[in-house]
């Protein structure tokens, strides 16, 4: 019996072929999520472009919030400090800027009780107080200003890495929450000469003209606020409100690290694989059904273990409604030369043009198990009847139909 010929294996070296490994269940806080082994150096950067790959998308699913996903990913891939430092970044422009007027628009100015307070502001500009001054107390700023709401826009394109996607992923951050005012008391006199007190927020009438450090040195840290405020009704017959800010500053910042998630995501990838592709189809360069391994010997899958691999390799983008690529197409084509033969003649259509529609492709690819299987079989059977004649026993063999020995070897051949 003739030997497979060891120039059919695939011995491409930069395209090292690898089985891939097992995943394994890992619990995070009271969710289970099914991941790749974590990254060693004994993986090949394929074999690493495949656990991201998986491990990425099996996270995207799970009862996580998305801080939680990245830094389990970083944690798989050996990358936890980098993932830690990118996400301290957009944090950090976050806890830099949320009182910046330069990113906020003023809405509305209010009181203790959190009610606006209308006619307060110059004409066509709601954003500019009046002046407080002698006279009619119509033309001077209004009383009891304690809260200003605000909208903030506030753009991480300097953070974000340019995606080659068009249009490009959305960084900018939006949200809408209150700046408590300091109060303070002064003594003015009305339009008909009568004295009276006025006590609000006495500061500049443009806020949008105060530079960060005057804001935080004049507004916060004379109201000891450390972050955005909602306001929340009185509580205990109290006539004023309360402030909270655990919800919606807890909101911003969840916010940020779904805007950081791409760019963070691709810095992992980038740092983990250089220069590598991030598509999660070229992994399939890699799956074979027989190729040399690292110590020069041939390695052989059966049918069934060459589909359940090239299975795992395409978990990733296995629940698409539409493939990239034609998945059935590099199955076949990465078959075992000494089967191709076989493979086709139980697969008539290997040659037709498919569908890359992901229903499809996955029936196809099972059709292709169920020929390859046939093939792999005609093969087994045919082996057994040469080994019968080479023995020069009894012809005993697996097929039910008798094939002469002589065409059986040449088959092989």
């Amino acid at each position: 019996m003739s030997s497979p010929n060891i120039q059919a294996y695939h011995t491409s070296k930069t395209k090292s072929p690898f089985v891939p490994r097992k995943p394994e269940i890992v619990t995070i806080g009271r969710t289970s999520v099914s991941l790749y082994p974590k990254v060693d150096s004994s993986m090949t950067d394929p074999e690493k472009a495949l656990a991201y790959q998986h491990n990425k998308t099996a996270l995207a699913s799970a009862d996580l919030d998305q801080r939680a996903r990245i830094l389990t990913l970083a944690e798989r891939l050996d990358l936890m400090l980098m993932a830690e430092s990118g996400l301290a970044d957009w944090e950090r422009k976050l806890s830099r800027n949320w009182a910046n007027f330069q990113f906020l628009t003023i809405l509305s100015w209010h009181d203790a009780k959190g009610v606006a307070i209308p006619n307060t502001t110059v004409a066509g500009d709601l954003s500019t107080l009046l002046t407080y001054q002698n006279g009619p107390v119509g033309n001077c700023r209004a009383a009891g200003i304690k809260f200003v709401r605000v909208q903030l826009e506030l753009d991480f394109a300097d953070l974000a890495i340019a995606a080659a996607a068009v249009p490009a992923p959305n960084v900018v951050l939006r949200g809408e929450y209150y700046i408590q005012l300091p109060q303070s008391s002064i003594d003015l006199v009305n339009g008909t000469g009568a004295g009276y007190r006025l006590t609000t927020w006495l500061g500049a009438a443009d806020l949008r003209s105060l530079p960060l450090e005057e804001v935080k040195r004049e507004i916060l840290d004379m109201t000891y606020q450390d972050g955005p405020y909602d306001l929340l009704a009185p509580t205990f017959n109290l006539t004023t409100c309360r402030t909270d800010s655990t919800v919606v500053y807890g909101e911003l910042k969840s916010s940020v690290v779904r805007l950081a998630s791409e760019t963070i995501h691709q810095t992992l990838f980038a740092v983990l694989v250089p220069g590598y592709s991030i598509e999660p189809h070229n992994v399939l360069d890699h799956i074979w059904q027989c190729y040399v391994g690292d110590d020069g010997k041939p390695v052989v899958l059966t049918a069934q273990v060459y589909y359940t691999t090239f299975l795992n390799a395409i978990r990733s983008f296995y629940d698409l409604e539409e493939y990239p690529i034609d998945l059935a197409g590099i199955f076949q084509d990465h078959i075992n030369p000494s089967l191709q033969k076989g493979f086709r003649s139980h697969y008539p259509a290997y040659g037709n043009t498919r569908s890359k529609a992901a229903i499809i492709q996955r029936t196809i690819l099972v059709e292709m198990l169920n020929a390859l299987i046939k093939a792999e079989n005609d093969v087994t059977n045919i082996r057994d009847i040469v080994r019968t004649e080479q023995l020069g026993g009894e012809q005993f063999h697996l097929s039910p139909s008798p094939a002469s020995p002589s065409v059986a070897k040449k088959t092989l051949q």
